[in-house]
């Protein structure tokens, strides 16, 4: 099955989810793909507060790896709650360029 690419940056490096989700999970491959996962039902308007009830089981996954992911996702600003609805939210973005803008004047531009 052909990937289709998440992003394509100016610098021509292609990421596809499971890519990106890979880098946000590193250590657990599987936690990644269970990731890329409920990103999708989220960007579907599928996620509620109260999906823990059936969207685990549908998975295939626990509550607890459900809620971990959720939480994680929302730490790093990828989702953010709104009502009683999950929703992608552009916080990671910025957050990103801050962090850019930091780190190139601790190291100099190069």
């Amino acid at each position: 099955m052909k990937r289709l690419p998440l992003v394509e940056i100016k610098r021509k490096v292609i990421l596809n989810e499971e890519d990106f989700f890979h880098r946000l999970f590193p250590k657990r491959y599987s936690m990644a793909l269970d990731a890329v996962r409920i990103f999708n039902l989220i960007k579907q308007g599928k996620i509620t507060q109260y999906s823990y009830q059936d969207v685990p089981e549908k998975l295939g996954i626990s509550q607890s790896r459900f809620y971990y992911i959720l939480r994680k996702l929302r730490m790093l600003g990828i989702v953010r709650k709104v009502n009683e609805r999950y929703e992608l939210s552009r916080d990671f973005v910025n957050r990103l360029e801050l962090l850019k803008e930091y780190y190139e004047n601790l190291v100099g531009k190069s």
